[in-house]
Parts: C-alpha cells; structure tokens; sequence
C-alpha cells in the first residue's frame, strides 16, 4: 500500500500543534510543537512525499548507470537510500545485479 498522495502541507491548529494536510484528504497526522524541534519536524513529515518521489527517481536514474558509474564509491550511499525506501514503503526496489 502506498501513502496519501502529496502534496502535503503544514498548518498550524492552535499555538501548540500542527496538522499535516494532504489537499484531498485532509489531515493525516498532527504534530506536537511544544519541543524545540517541533516546527522542523512538521516540515520534514510534510515534505516526505517530495523526498521519496525525488529519492525514488535518484535511484532508478542511477542503477541504470551502473556499474558505468564506480559503484564502490557510493555503495554505502546507495545501499542506506535503498533501505529508506524500503521503511517508508515497506517495498523492495527491483534488485541490482552487479
């Protein structure tokens, strides 16, 4: 299963939390802004869609190129961005074999 679609946004429902908004759904998750990094965390949690859309590409784009490009460089690299997909969607990417 996948997330709500994006875009998601950051509204603010009283002084001390925040809602995450996705247009056509309406909240998906609030957000407590009582500690220092409350406001920050909001806009991570809702720029989430963006990040695993643009990380997504980044690797497919990439695993085309390999092994053109010198995989041992940035394997470590390569392998955490695999494993964040892999906790935000629950889903393996098609493997890679080198």
């Amino acid at each position: 299963m996948r997330h709500t679609p994006g875009p998601w946004t950051t509204r603010h429902t009283d002084e001390l939390n925040a809602a995450i908004h996705a247009d056509e759904y309406g909240v998906i998750a609030d957000v407590n802004l009582c500690r220092d990094d409350g406001t920050a965390n909001a806009r991570l949690i809702a720029a989430a869609p963006d990040l695993l859309a643009a990380l997504e590409a980044l690797l497919t784009k990439l695993s085309a190129k390999l092994p053109a490009l010198q995989y041992h460089d940035c394997k470590s690299e390569y392998e955490a961005a695999r494993a964040a997909i892999r906790t935000a969607t629950e889903e393996l990417m098609e493997e890679i074999t080198l």
